[in-house]
């Protein structure tokens, strides 16, 4: 496997195991990384291959660990992907950001548990990099998932860099309206995100009803400076974009798509993200294109529902 990062190139050789040829013997801690759609079955494949006290994390975009927990209870541990990645080729995978972001942060889901288990888990994953341990570690998972809410669907549908997703005018007012519906989803569901890039609050994006106001200027003065900072090896490709230019399935359902369910839940409306679903699904049937038409669907949308006249 041939790394490249911001800091480092390496090339490593990793023991690989087929999931059908493990060998005999239980393991201590699984971390289940597949996509979004494959969550159900890989997490409960790991689970019967872990000791009675292992670890299961995800380590994935969405919100699986509830339903992890249904199943598996305090087994599960919670972990976010703080930093940036992509991956150009099979064994070619590219690490975008560097050590001001943690690799991994793990805490316990369930309140008032002991810090020992993240603590071990930060300690064993190190070698990735900057890790971390948290005692709000429902409000990281929240906090990357309103990032992704915000950035994956319009890079995907608009085919857009992080580094002009963020900067350009039309791709930022769509991912500021779709981070304010999340945000509005969040506090319904009595979540509190940390902050999106470290710097956009939830209060922030509750508070940029429209285009006129003070918080949506704030937002899209932030997106635009984070944007500018991603040049060279630190420009990226949202995840979602990878998939659609590899004709493959997307987790939009995980991301925006979970965003509109649980709005429906509580009376909410999220028109940005209801058509950001919509669109990425057009274009994973073949009935519409990627690129500034699609970005373009979007943005009307969006001006409809937050430009006042």
């Amino acid at each position: 496997m041939r790394m490249e990062s911001v800091s480092e190139n390496f090339q490593v050789r990793p023991r690989l195991e087929l999931l059908d040829s493990l060998p005999p013997g239980k393991f201590d801690v699984a971390l289940v990384c597949v996509k979004s759609y494959d969550s159900v079955w890989a997490t409960d494949f790991a689970a019967m291959r872990l000791e009675d006290d292992g670890i299961l994390c995800s380590v994935q975009n969405g919100l699986h660990e509830s339903a992890m927990m249904e199943k598996y209870g305090a087994q599960v541990v919670g972990c976010v992907v703080p930093m940036a990645a992509e991956i150009f080729a099979p064994g070619n995978p590219r690490r975008t950001s560097g050590d001001e972001w943690a690799s991994l942060v793990f805490g316990e889901l369930l309140p008032g548990s002991s810090d020992v288990r993240p603590k071990q888990l930060a300690e064993l994953f190190s070698a990735l990099g900057p890790t971390e341990s948290t005692s709000d570690i429902w409000g990281e998972l929240w906090g990357k998932f309103v990032l992704n809410v915000m950035s994956n669907a319009v890079g995907g549908l608009a085919d857009l860099t992080t580094r002009h997703l963020w900067t350009e005018p039309q791709s930022v007012g769509c991912i500021i309206a779709l981070g304010h519906e999340a945000a509005i989803v969040a506090q319904a569901e009595g979540q509190s995100p940390v902050p999106v890039l470290k710097s956009i609050t939830q209060d922030l994006l509750l508070g940029a009803t429209s285009t006129t106001t003070q918080q949506w200027a704030d937002t899209a003065e932030i997106l635009h400076a984070m944007g500018e900072s991603r040049d060279g090896a630190r420009e990226n490709l949202p995840s979602l974009l990878q998939d659609l230019r590899r004709g493959r399935r997307t987790e939009i359902d995980y991301l925006n798509g979970v965003v509109v369910s649980k709005a429906a839940k509580h009376g909410i409306d999220v028109p940005a993200n209801r058509a950001a679903v919509s669109i990425v699904q057009e274009i994973e049937r073949g009935h519409r294109h990627r690129g500034p038409l699609a970005l373009e669907a979007l943005s009307t949308i969006v001006r409809d529902a937050y430009v006042l006249c």
